[in-house]
């Protein structure tokens, strides 16, 4: 058993002071997930190389099921989530691409696949770009967390820099992303060049976190929309 000993020992107003989190996006985003919540997503200029456009994949099963997905790889997206991926497709269809990136979960990659559209392009596969893993949390019911420990749950799901057992934190993320976001911007900006990126919604607050200089109380209640949206940015 993964032992909570200490944090039930700290006054609930006294945890401000430890971590950065967010109660009511937590509530929000089990209620509404998928549906933006915090800054809009910005738009800069696609005929302006380089420039980076960046995506959250399709509702997925786990999505629908309130689940705690991570690192689990058996979640594809439902009939939405395809329509929502595929709705990307007329956005970008005029815009050029040099790198196409994606996860190594299968809910990223379709939906890489479904926003290209009918165009020809070659996935690179970046692990750097999953979502954050909830260790032991990993397969769980979001909705029976809640109920068996409220404070933990909001701590584990909106909060910057507390983790959960076993797994990563929001910041833990960041850190994880940051060496490829690096890479990337490098390679952009020598080659004069642009790449997609088909991202899990922790991932890409790592990434707006690094692009947009949002500080921790902002990111603990970024939502990002499930397909549909993107951010671009020009470097």
């Amino acid at each position: 058993m993964i032992s909570n000993i200490l944090i039930n020992k700290i006054p609930k107003d006294r945890l401000n002071k430890f971590y950065t989190f967010n109660a009511k996006a937590a509530i929000s985003s089990l209620k509404h997930p998928g549906k933006t919540q915090g800054k809009t997503l910005p738009k800069g200029d696609p005929n302006k190389k380089p420039f980076i456009v960046l995506f959250r994949h399709g509702q997925s099963e786990d999505n629908i099921k309130r689940i705690h997905s991570g690192w689990r790889d058996s979640t594809p997206l439902t009939n939405l989530g395809i329509e929502q991926a595929k709705a990307l497709a007329p956005l970008l269809k005029n815009m050029s691409f040099d790198y196409y990136f994606q996860s190594d979960q299968v809910r990223s990659q379709q939906t890489l696949k479904h926003a290209m559209g009918n165009r020809e392009y070659t996935p690179i596969t970046e692990w750097r770009l999953k979502e954050r893993n909830y260790g032991a949390l990993n397969g769980t019911s979001k909705e029976e967390m809640l109920k068996k420990n409220p404070l933990l749950a909001v701590l584990y799901r909106r909060s910057w820099d507390y983790p959960p057992p076993l797994g990563e934190s929001v910041q833990m993320v960041y850190y994880r992303v940051l060496p490829f976001i690096k890479e990337l911007v490098y390679v952009l900006k020598k080659e004069k060049a642009s790449a997609v990126l088909s991202a899990s919604n922790n991932s890409m607050k790592a990434l707006r976190a690094y692009f947009e200089n949002l500080k921790p109380e902002e990111i603990t209640i970024l939502e990002n929309p499930t397909g549909q949206d993107f951010c671009l940015y020009n470097l």
